[in-house]
């Protein structure tokens, strides 16, 4: 595996095994200590959460930590998880990308129909997109036993990114209203 400037053990095996708990094995496996910035890797143990290295790889994530510089500030679904608990009973929340009112509504208040009260309650409408990693009031659970799932499961749902990827749309000139009777809508 090749090894980028500046990246640690951690960010190596946060990337290719989904947890920093995998360093301490990488070390062993590659024959170094857990502070050495390695050259290259030759052995990478079993991957502990695939959804986290999905993430950094589909992101094109490549943390290199061993600079000493600070990175740009960039809430990941991992940063969320971590407090989701904290976050159930705290009055804010943090907005993932391509999470949408519906969604934090969902997460957070364990019902989609809070959505119009979470975006009034920020001042804003509910077809607006909330920004990723802005902090936003929520309103009180409706649906706690719902919203305790979703900590449980650490389930962070982001619709509006699949929207954004075409899966949300119609192709152009399709539907009821281009149909025209007897030629597109055959009435029997």
């Amino acid at each position: 595996m090749n090894v980028s400037e500046n990246q640690s053990l951690l960010d190596i095996a946060i990337i290719a095994c989904g947890s920093a708990e995998a360093a301490v094995e990488l070390a062993i496996l590659n024959g170094l200590s857990l502070t050495d910035e390695p050259e290259s890797i030759s052995a990478v143990p079993e991957v502990f959460d695939v959804d986290v290295v999905s993430y950094y790889s589909q992101k094109g994530l490549n943390p290199a930590t061993a600079s000493g510089d600070v990175p740009e500030l960039v809430v990941t679904p991992t940063d969320v998880l971590v407090s989701l608990s904290d976050i159930l009973q705290s009055d804010e929340v943090v907005v993932l990308e391509g999470q949408s009112f519906f969604d934090l509504a969902t997460i957070y208040c364990g019902s989609p129909e809070l959505a119009y009260e979470f975006a009034e309650l920020n001042e804003m409408a509910v077809t607006d997109e909330p920004v990723a990693g802005t902090r936003l009031k929520k309103p009180n659970a409706d649906n706690k036993k719902i919203a305790t799932y979703y900590a449980d499961k650490a389930l962070q749902p982001a619709t509006s990114i699949i929207a954004q990827q075409g899966g949300g749309e119609l192709p152009e000139d399709e539907g009821i209203g281009y149909w025209a009777i007897e030629i597109d809508f055959i009435v029997s």
